[in-house]
């Protein structure tokens, strides 16, 4: 699994598009777009943070089944 696959995931489960994660996390909706199909290799933890806290859940869930490379 990979971090963009997590954010998925949590962001449907929550009826959330990507243009409302990105408003609430305060990002462009193609940011989000990008990280969802695995198009970034480090993301940011900035960015991560924010999306974190727009999907209320933590930084942990996010990375969860995230492999290190």
């Amino acid at each position: 699994m990979s971090i963009g696959t997590n954010i998925r995931e949590i962001r449907k489960g929550q009826n959330l598009r990507q243009v409302d994660l990105a408003a609430k996390a305060k990002v462009e909706q193609v940011y989000i777009s990008n990280i969802e199909n695995n198009r970034f290799n480090d993301p940011g933890v900035f960015r991560v943070k924010r999306i974190a806290a727009a999907l209320n859940c933590s930084i942990e869930r996010l990375l969860e089944g995230v492999e290190n490379e």
